[in-house]
């Protein structure tokens, strides 16, 4: 993404996060699941070595409620400082940061991006994967939900990539997922480990959008 894009959609989110469109202060359930169905039992360290985590596209930092800060060293980033600061503000006993190159120069047992590799351009999505991948220790493990394509409404005509022009999130990005682009986005880097997909309808079971929820481990 160039410099002049990254500012818009991070002054988009800024805005989003100072209007209170994603302020919940509770953990992911299905984030949750994941990781005690999937990955807990799987991650291997020594007795009383505390585990490293890093929350991509952390928000407001709720999903850091999952880790014992006894047990684990959570950092969370996010392009937007809004958010950041609202992260640091809620949950004192994890670091959060807006500096890419800070989460960058550090490894991982686990990553979470959750609702995050949607929110941007494809091939920032692709990128951001790719970094997150070299973070990580080896056969270190990944968290990550997607929009499925089927939640695409119908005024945009199919279109994958969309710029949000609702006042919820607006002017930042919405990026759908197929099996197929699934498979783009992690093969080869990581091996499936578990995926499901959970679907929302309202009162007259009509659908209003769903989400895969994946856990990975890097090969």
């Amino acid at each position: 993404m160039d410099k002049q894009k990254n500012e818009n959609f991070k002054q988009a989110w800024d805005s989003s996060y100072d209007n209170g469109d994603n302020n919940l202060r509770y953990p992911s359930e299905e984030v949750v699941r994941c990781f005690y169905k999937s990955v807990k039992s799987r991650m291997n360290h020594e007795s009383g070595e505390k585990l490293s985590v890093l929350d991509f596209g952390c928000g407001a930092g709720r999903n850091s409620l999952i880790f014992d800060s006894n047990d684990y060293d959570v950092i969370g980033y996010d392009i937007s400082t809004s958010a950041i600061n609202m992260a640091s503000k809620n949950y004192p006993d994890h670091f959060f940061t807006a500096n890419e190159k800070e989460f960058m120069s550090r490894k991982y047992h686990l990553a979470i991006a959750d609702s995050s590799l949607d929110s941007m351009p494809w091939l920032d999505a692709v990128t951001s994967v790719t970094n997150i991948y070299s973070t990580l220790h080896k056969n270190g493990f990944f968290i990550l939900s997607l929009i499925e394509s089927d939640s695409k409404q119908k005024e945009y005509n199919g279109m994958n990539d969309i710029l949000i022009k609702d006042d919820f999130e607006k002017n930042t990005m919405q990026i759908y997922f197929d099996w197929v682009r699934i498979e783009r986005l992690l093969l080869p880097m990581f091996e499936i480990v578990s995926a499901y997909k959970v679907v929302h309808k309202d009162s007259n079971e009509d659908l209003l959008f769903s989400r895969w929820y994946l856990s990975c481990r890097a090969n």
